[in-house]
């Protein structure tokens, strides 16, 4: 299955508790149901051009832009050079945040790009090194 509307809008916390919520654009990986797309600014270039031969990559993007959204403590841009720049896994460096962090977030967020064959990291590793998300949510 691939969400394909993962967003800090969709994403709840409850005593410490990360949700994902709102499935309304929910598909089977195999595309045998209408394809939905969410928010743009969270899905890969590929899901806009209307390339469903990676659906199970998709989330992955999304995840990678919520958490670079959150960290930046601003909307993701609607469209403009800085949108397609993010669409290729271009992002400025974050000020005070770690390297490591810095590297993990675009590992996450280039795995979910359908041209990039990279092994994508475990949830137990994104989550390791995710507490930023209890500091800024």
């Amino acid at each position: 299955m691939a969400h394909l509307d993962v967003k800090p809008d969709n994403i709840y916390v409850k005593n410490g508790v990360y949700k994902l919520g709102d499935f309304g654009c929910a598909t089977l990986l195999d595309s045998s149901l209408p394809i939905e797309e969410g928010d743009a600014r969270y899905m890969p270039q590929e899901i806009l051009n209307e390339n469903y031969d990676h659906l199970d990559k998709v989330d992955i993007f999304s995840l990678g832009a919520s958490i670079y959204e959150i960290i930046r403590r601003l909307p993701l841009p609607e469209s403009g050079c800085q949108f397609f720049n993010l669409k290729e896994g271009k992002f400025p460096l974050l000020p005070g945040h770690s390297l490591h962090l810095q590297n993990l977030l675009k590992v996450i967020y280039c795995f979910g790009l359908m041209t990039v064959n990279i092994t994508p990291p475990n949830c137990f590793v994104i989550f390791q090194h995710g507490g930023f998300l209890a500091r800024v949510m």
